[in-house]
């Protein structure tokens, strides 16, 4: 997880990394880095509740089994529901599908502009 870069000559800072478990748990492990660069980071949903239970929900056509290779530049393999441990709280995030010349990943979008930024590529997503 990084910020969102705040100018074009200035990179995006490292805030931490998520994980997403096969027994449908999440975890943010927070770098420590970069505390100057946080301020729009208050309402960061992982770094107020950085454990707790995912639910997976899956568009119609896409499922569990589904090859991402063949899904298009652009389009949601699903919308992913957290639940924090510390107080029932929740977010969801879609996961989009985001290919570039040599590089396919995943990146997280909501129905606002998030304040940071996840990305990771087929590998990070498949653990």
């Amino acid at each position: 997880m990084t910020t969102v870069p705040e100018f074009e000559s200035h990179g995006d800072f490292w805030l931490g990394d998520l994980t997403l478990g096969s027994d449908f748990t999440y975890h943010f492990e927070d770098s420590g880095s970069n505390p100057g660069r946080r301020a729009d980071q208050d309402d960061n949903f992982f770094m107020r509740h950085p454990a707790g239970t995912i639910e997976i929900r899956y568009p119609t056509g896409v499922d569990q089994d589904t090859h991402l290779e063949i899904l298009e530049d652009g389009m949601r393999v699903a919308t992913v529901v957290f639940e924090s441990l510390d107080s029932g709280a929740r977010a969801s995030f879609d996961l989009i599908i985001d290919v570039g010349d040599a590089w396919m990943g995943l990146r997280f979008a909501g129905d606002e502009p998030l304040s940071f930024r996840m990305t990771g590529g087929e590998d990070d997503f498949m653990r």
